[in-house]
């Protein structure tokens, strides 16, 4: 059987008929689909290997305050703030449906390590602090990944497909 895609105004697609949303990211040799029936989703993995200038692009896209953050962790930290912020960002604006259309650095997430995942402003949308959470986690130790779903959702699995059992 076929399946059809519906796109919203940004191009992002989904499935017509009952609302059943889905978001997927890849980086490297991993990659994450997630899937709601009840709500848009959005999901970003990185591989946070890469070799890349991260206070130079952080001072590009990020919010002013995001920046100083990351600049003022310790050295050894700043990697870790890096990719959490970088994945909350995506998975927040995929699951808006806007993509790039929100720029980066109008809106703040938390970004500290240890410190819970949090949309903390939206110049773009005021009231969408209100209505997402974001849930980071690390599939494996190469990887950052983030989550933005409806805080109605409570109710997650996830799942390892390469070997079929259930991970929490």
């Amino acid at each position: 059987k076929n399946i059809r895609f519906e796109y919203g105004e940004y191009g992002k697609p989904s499935l017509p008929g009952d609302p059943f949303y889905f978001n997927l990211s890849h980086s490297h040799y991993l990659a994450i689909l997630v899937v709601y029936k009840q709500y848009p989703v959005g999901i970003d993995i990185e591989w946070i290997h890469r070799k890349i200038e991260l206070m130079g692009i952080a001072k590009r896209f990020f919010a002013p305050n995001e920046y100083n953050d990351l600049e003022n962790l310790p050295e050894g930290s700043r990697r870790a703030g890096f990719f959490n912020c970088w994945t909350r960002k995506e998975a927040y604006i995929k699951a808006d449906g806007a993509g790039l259309q929100i720029p980066l650095s109008q809106f703040e997430v938390s970004l500290k390590p240890n410190e819970p995942s949090q949309l903390k402003s939206t110049a773009h949308n005021p009231t969408a602090v209100n209505m997402w959470k974001l849930i980071s986690f690390k599939p494996n130790e190469d990887y950052q990944a983030a989550l933005a779903v409806h805080k109605e959702e409570n109710d997650r699995r996830f799942f390892d497909a390469s070997i079929l059992k259930k991970t929490i």
